[in-house]
This record gives structure tokens, C-alpha cells and sequence, in this order.
């Protein structure tokens, strides 16, 4: 700022001094002026610069934007709220079928839509204005000529408010869409190639979901394509008995593995099944298993006729091996021009032995003019039937090795170029052969010079062969006799007819052996006893094919057994007699201890006590131990007179008897002895009463003498309508064994006595017992009307 000069009222001198401080003034503002001018340049210049260097990097960045979507193989557009095209790329434009980027801005994305997706894609605009995105929308494009160009769009939401705009990227899936529209032809040649085999094919995931099935596979398990739609497993077409092994195959498919001829037996869904051989192959995606194929085979007819070829020889099976076939190829001369494994295998040669060698040269001497006149033949084309010839080697046995030969010929039109031939090992069977014939003649020797009868007959009861001792048997002159004179067996040779029916019917129920003894005719009318033992001959479906039975004649030994039988009845009457002769004995001596020599004794007793009394009281002491003396053999005679008979047995029963007898030997002897019944007062026979009472006598007695027990049970009681006597101890026990044959030698007399005392009242006595370990001494009676009271 200019400061104005003084007024007219100021000197001269201070005039010219206040010019110069005004000239001085304006010369310090002047520049200080152009000072900040220039450093206004200097700001001015920078701000040019920063901008032009803005101005450059927007260029270069919108260069750089531009470049990039216009490079790239995917549609770009931006567009507002409406719909409207902002901007876009090249491919975009191509995508609507124009040629400029002008031709498009401003226009509606909508009129490139094909009519059909129209109001779809103007819903996933709006509907992207409202999400912030849209994700993987496939809209079809119509361009300018009509044509539909599928897309694939994915678009997000960018500014706010009325500068919200879409980016969207639109990728032509034209080659994708073809691609899956061939997928889906093939995928349809697919299941009608499927439909058209006649084998089951089926396709599941990792878990045996079944995810596609072709036609034959519902007709063979019965389901419809609903079942399939609502889902249902492998597991479900598989047996019970073979499920575990269906999980073990898929765990191994899910592993990768190729499963190859695993059988099985499938289900209906009736319940059925069905045998069959799966071939599985897994499914992967990315080196990832994400399923499996398989292709199932219905073998029932294989099955069947498998069946129908196995044969059963009347009285021996022979198994045959079923073995690979060796499989060799001749040319025109028998030259071999090649040989399989299996044939190399067996012959112990290496391929090259038997290239170019005749097939004559392998072929044993005795065969070798067969298989050179079979060649001859089969080379003109007149194919015989096979046949059977020895190898000049060995095989690995070292025995001859035989084959069995099929031939048929190899063309080239209508000219023969070789032979192909097929050999199957029969060495086992010809040895098999004749083994089975020596074994039939050492059958044919013990069939014809047994001394027991033996024969075939047929289920109904008509003999097929007949050995000469059963003819002897039924006295008749020959087998052939019986066989031709004998036509119904029950009726002809079992005395009772309905017998020999009855075996019959039960022969064809049974899957063992059945073994009889019955009465039977000779020709002559005589009657004699047969021990038969007849098993049936069954076919491979278990159905009877005949019968072999082998007859004893015990007509002496059950003579003799009836006369045994007799004796151990006599012995066994003796015996009851005997035990009741002892016990009467033993009641008489009992009686005459406690009646006659009691009375005595005690009749000497008073006497003795008087004469006591009378003398002189120095000289009592020689009387008084008289009288002692006599009274310890009064209890003598009376502990004799209940061992031999207790009358509590007879007054007060087989519980009183006992409780009384085991409190006595308990006390007199020291031993622990518990007795237990529930029966009480309960009386049975007198002959069961005494017998349970002296079998528990002598197994005490042994307790005492033996055992060295300290404890001992007896246990008394009716069970099941049995009456159960017990007695066990825990003593050092015994070898039953060894002292049951001491008994029958007749060195222990105790044991022998209990089972027979059992034996005689009806029952059964069971003794148990080891070393160290006790022993238990069981008797078991049957309480019926005669034995009760």
C-alpha cells in the first residue's frame, strides 16, 4: 500500500524527505511484489504440471481400462438402473450382433434378449439392483440376424443412489451348451444301448445308492421306476447271506479296484432270488471315485443246467475236478502255431517246445496212430466226436497223463487254415476208473462171501441184488431166486407185513441209518430174529434212490439174552429175598438184644444193686464195678439193637429216621453233618423207606472211615415225582472207576450193597467223586401209586 505525501503546510527539507522515504517505500512494495508473483509463478507452474501429469495418468489408466476389456474373451457392460447400455467392451457388442460400441450405448439390454428368457432377464436386473449381484444367470442373446447366443452373466452393483450402475459380464457358453447338448445325446444313446442288452446294467454312487437302472434290470427285480426315483441301495437286491460280502465289495469299488465275476444271489421284490455274476468298474470324476458301473449277468439257466450235468452212481460218487481246458492251435501240417498257459502248465515244456513240433510228436505211442487218423479227418473238415489219448510226458506225478481231445476247424473263407483244439485233463478220472474198478471188485468179493446178509432194494420193497448169505438166510437156493420169487418184501419176508411198511415209510423220512430188530420168514415158514440196519441212497435233490440194508441173524443171541435176562431175574429175586432174610434176621436179633438180653441184663443189674445194699460198706467196691460193668454192656446191647434196627424207621418214617440216626452219628463222632428235607412227616413204602435209610447208613459210614471230611449234606425231597436222596461231603474223595471194578471183583462190598439196595426198590443210584475234591453220592426214586402209602 502507497501512504499519500505530507500536506502544503511542511518544509522543504521534509518534503524531499518524505519523497524519498515514498520512493523507497514503493521500491520496497514493488519488490516485495514481484517476490510472491514469482513465487505465484512457481505454484502456478507446479499446479500446471501436477494437473497435465493427472490429466496423463487418466489418459494412461483409461487406456489401460480400456485395453483390458477390450482384450478380454468375456462381454463387459455397464448398465443403469433401466436397463440402458453405459458402456461395454467389443465382445459385448459382438455378443448383441452390432458392429460399434455407439450403435449399442443408450439402447435397452432387453432388446437383444432372445423372447422367451425377456421378462426373465428383466426380473434378475431388477432383482440385481436389489441383492447387489446376480451369480451364474444363463439368458439366451437373439442378435441382429436372429440368431440365439447363449450366456452366462454375473453382474454386481456398483455407486449409490442415481449413480448405481451394473457391471455386468456376459460369457458366450455357445460351445459349453453344445458340448451338454451332446453330453445329453450321448447320454441318451447311452441308456438305449443299455435298455437293449440283456444283461442288467445298473449305476450307483460310493454308498450304493442306485443312480440309474436300464430296462432289464426293473423287469429282473421286479421294481419300477418309481422305487428308483424314492431311492433304494444295493444291499436291498442282495441276499441275507451274501450282504457281507456285497459291503466288502463296495468298500474295495470305492477304492478303485475292478471287480470282476464276483456271484451272488440277488433279491426280488417279491422276496425271490436269483443267481447272478457282477462286473464292476468304478466311476471317476478328477481322479476321484464317484461311483460304479456294473453289468450283472443272470446265470439261473447256467445254474441249472450245472445242475442238471452232476450224476450220482447208485453206491459211489466220484467227484470229478472241474479243471481249465489247455487250448492249443495246429496248422495244416499238426504243426503247433500255439499253445495256451494252461497246456504249458500241465506239460512242464516252455512255449518254444512246442513250436513247430508235430502234434503226433507229443502224443504217446500207443495214441499216436488215432490222433494222426482223427487229423486226417479233421483237416478235410469231417470233425469226429472227441477223443482220448496219453501225452508222451509225464505229468507232474510222474503217472501217464491222459486228455480228452475237441477239435473244430479254422477257416479263411471257405479253405481250412488250421485246427484249434481244446484238451481237458482226464488223468484223474482214468485213474478214477480204475480205482472204481478195483474198488468194485473188492465189493463184489466181500458182498459175495459175507457171512452177513446183504442187499439193494428199491424204496417200494422189491430186492435188486441179493448176496448168497442173505439167501442162505431166507432159505432159498440162489440169489437170483430171491430176487425172482420175492416181489413185495414186507409181505413176503417180515412176519408182521405192517412192520416192514412201517420201516419203509420211516426209511424215506430219515437222512441217517436206521437199525431194527424183527421177526422174519424163511421160505420155509420158519421164523428167525434179524438185527437189520438199512441207510437210503439219495440223488443230488435228496430224493431217495435205493436202499442198503445189511441183516445179522441173532436168533441164537437173543435165545441166549432171553436166558441171561431170566437168570439176572432169578439173582435179582434172590437178591430181594436175601436183603429181606437179613433184614428180618436183623429185626430178630434186634428184638432179642433189646427184649431178652436186656431183661437179663437188667434183671442182673437189681440183683446185683440188692446185694450192694446188703453187705458191708468195706467190702462194696469189688460188687459196684460189677454193677457198672453191667450197666455199660446194657447200652452196648442197645446201641447194637438200633444199629441193627431202629424201630423209629418203622414207628415215625424215613425223615424221623433219619434226622434221629444223623444227630446220633454226628454227636458220637464229632462231624458236622446237616440234614435238610421238606417232606416231614411223609411215609412211603416200607421196602423205599429202608432202602433210602441204608444207603444213607453205609455212605456215612464211608464218610466216617474214609473221607477225613468236615462237612457233610444230606438232602431228602421229592422233585418231578421222583424222590431224590443226596449225601455229599467234602472229604479227599476217591477214583469212581477204579473202586466201581474193585466192587465188581467183590473187594468192596459197601458200594456194590448200595446199588443193588437201589436197584432192588426200582432205582437208581449215581456216585460222583475225584481225587481231593469230595464226593457225592446220588439215589433217585419213582414215586408211583406202588411205591406211595
Amino acid at each position: 500500500m502507497i501512504e499519500k505525501p505530507a500536506g502544503p503546510g511542511s518544509g522543504q527539507g521534509e518534503g524531499e524527505e518524505g519523497l524519498k522515504r515514498c520512493r523507497d517505500h514503493v521500491k520496497e512494495t514493488e519488490d516485495q511484489g514481484a517476490s510472491e508473483l514469482k513465487a505465484i509463478n512457481e505454484l502456478l507452474k507446479e499446479e500446471i504440471e501436477e494437473r497435465r501429469w493427472a490429466e496423463e495418468s487418466l489418459k494412461e489408466s483409461e487406456e489401460k481400462y480400456r485395453a483390458l476389456i477390450e482384450t478380454t474373451d468375456t462381454g463387459f457392460v455397464i448398465l443403469k438402473r433401466d436397463g440402458t447400455v453405459v458402456d461395454g467392451n467389443a465382445e459385448f457388442v459382438r455378443l448383441t450382433g452390432n458392429r460399434t460400441l455407439e450403435e449399442i450405448q443408450g439402447r435397452n439390454v432387453i432388446e437383444w434378449t432372445a423372447p422367451h428368457d425377456a421378462a426373465r432377464n428383466a426380473q434378475a436386473v431388477a432383482s440385481c439392483f436389489e441383492r447387489g449381484f446376480i451369480r451364474n444367470l444363463e439368458i439366451d442373446y437373439m442378435d441382429s440376424r436372429g440368431s440365439i447366443v447363449p450366456v452366462e452373466v454375473n453382474a454386481t452393483v456398483i455407486g449409490t443412489g442415481d449413480e448405481e450402475r451394473i457391471v455386468s459380464l456376459c460369457r458366450d457358453i455357445t460351445g459349453r451348451r453344445q458340448t451338454e447338448e451332446a453330453l445329453k445325446e450321448s447320454e441318451r444313446r447311452y441308456r438305449e444301448l443299455a435298455d437293449s442288452l440283456p444283461q442288467i446294467v445298473a449305476e450307483f454312487d460310493t454308498k450304493g445308492n442306485f443312480t440309474f437302472v436300464n430296462r432289464n434290470a426293473f423287469a429282473a427285480f421286479g421294481y419300477t421306476p418309481e422305487d428308483l426315483e424314492k431311492g433304494f441301495n444295493v444291499l436291498q437286491t442282495v441276499m441275507p447271506h451274501d450282504q457281507q460280502r456285497a459291503r466288502e465289495s463296495l468298500a474295495r469299488a470305492a477304492r478303485g479296484e475292478t471287480l470282476m465275476g464276483n456271484e451272488y444271489d440277488l433279491r426280488r421284490k417279491d422276496g425271490s432270488s436269483f443267481p447272478a455274476i457282477a462286473y464292476t468298474n468304478p466311476v471317476s470324476r478328477h481322479g476321484k471315485v464317484v461311483g460304479h458301473r456294473s453289468i450283472l449277468i443272470d446265470i439261473t439257466d447256467r445254474k441249472r443246467g450245472e445242475e442238471a450235468l452232476r450224476l450220482t452212481e447208485a453206491r459211489y460218487r466220484t467227484l470229478l475236478e472241474h479243471i481249465r481246458d489247455g487250448v492249443f492251435i495246429l496248422d495244416t501240417e499238426g504243426r503247433f502255431t500255439y499253445v495256451n498257459d494252461v497246456l504249458l502248465e500241465r506239460s512242464g515244456h516252455p512255449r518254444e517246445w512246442f513250436m513247430g513240433r508235430k502234434f503226433s510228436a507229443v502224443v504217446g505211442k500207443r495214441s499216436k496212430a488215432l490222433a494222426r487218423k482223427n487229423f486226417r479227418s479233421d483237416i478235410r473238415g469231417n470233425i469226429a466226436p472227441p477223443y482220448e489219448i496219453a501225452l508222451a510226458y509225464p505229468n507232474a506225478s510222474g503217472h501217464e497223463f491222459w486228455i480228452e481231445v475237441n477239435r473244430r476247424a479254422l477257416y479263411e473263407g471257405d479253405r481250412i487254415v488250421g485246427i484249434l483244439g481244446t484238451s481237458r485233463d482226464i488223468t484223474k478220472r482214468k485213474y478214477a476208473e480204475a480205482a472204481l474198478k478195483e474198488s468194485e471188485e473188492r465189493y463184489r468179493s466181500i458182498f459175495e462171501s459175507s457171512p452177513l446178509g446183504i442187499f439193494q432194494s428199491t424204496c417200494d420193497g422189491k430186492f435188486i441184488r441179493v448176496n448168497p448169505a442173505l439167501a442162505r438166510l431166507l432159505g432159498y437156493g440162489s440169489p437170483r431166486e430171491v430176487i425172482e420169487s420175492v416181489h413185495d418184501i414186507a409181505a413176503r419176508i417180515y412176519v408182521e407185513p405192517k412192520q416192514g411198511t412201517a420201516i419203509l415209510r420211516k426209511m424215506m423220512e430219515s437222512d441217517g441209518q436206521i437199525m431194527s430188530e424183527n421177526e422174519y420168514r424163511r421160505k420155509d415158514g420158519r421164523k428167525w430174529i434179524g438185527h437189520l440196519t438199512l441207510s437210503a441212497v439219495r440223488d443230488v435233490n435228496g430224493i431217495p434212490h435205493h436202499l442198503d440194508g445189511i441183516v445179522e441173524d441173532v436168533t441164537a443171541k437173543r435165545a441166549m439174552e432171553e436166558r441171561l435176562q431170566s437168570t439176572m431175574g432169578y439173582m435179582r429175586t434172590l437178591s430181594h429175598r436175601l436183603l429181606e432174610i437179613q433184614e428180618a434176621e436183623r429185626r430178630y436179633v434186634a428184638r432179642e438184644l433189646h427184649d431178652e438180653m436186656g431183661q437179663t441184663l437188667t434183671a442182673l443189674k437189681i440183683s446185683l444193686k440188692r446185694a450192694e445194699r446188703s453187705m458191708a460198706p468195706g467190702s462194696k467196691t469189688t460188687l459196684h464195678e460189677s454193677v457198672q460193668m453191667v450197666e455199660g454192656l446194657m447200652r452196648q446191647v442197645r446201641n447194637l439193637s438200633i444199629e441193627l434196627r431202629p424201630s423209629i424207621l418203622d414207628d415215625f418214617g424215613l425223615t424221623a429216621a433219619l434226622e434221629w440216626y444223623i444227630n446220633r452219628l454226628s454227636a458220637k463222632t464229632g462231624l458236622k453233618i446237616l440234614f435238610q428235607s421238606g417232606l416231614k412227616e411223609e411215609r412211603f413204602s416200607p421196602l423205599l423207606e429202608l432202602t433210602c435209610f441204608r444207603i444213607t447208613q453205609e455212605a456215612l459210614t464211608n464218610v466216617v472211615r474214609h473221607s477225613k471230611a468236615k462237612n457233610v449234606r444230606v438232602e431228602l425231597e421229592r422233585r418231578e415225582g421222583n424222590l431224590h436222596l443226596t449225601v455229599r461231603d467234602d472229604g479227599s474223595g476217591f477214583n469212581v472207576d477204579k473202586t466201581s471194578r474193585r466192587s465188581q471183583k467183590g473187594e468192596s462190598f459197601g458200594l456194590l450193597g448200595m446199588h443193588e439196595r437201589a436197584s432192588l426198590a426200582g432205582g437208581n443210584l449215581e456216585l460222583r467223586s475225584e481225587p481231593g475234591r469230595g464226593t457225592v453220592v446220588h439215589a433217585t426214586f419213582s414215586l408211583g401209586p406202588a411205591t406211595e402209602e
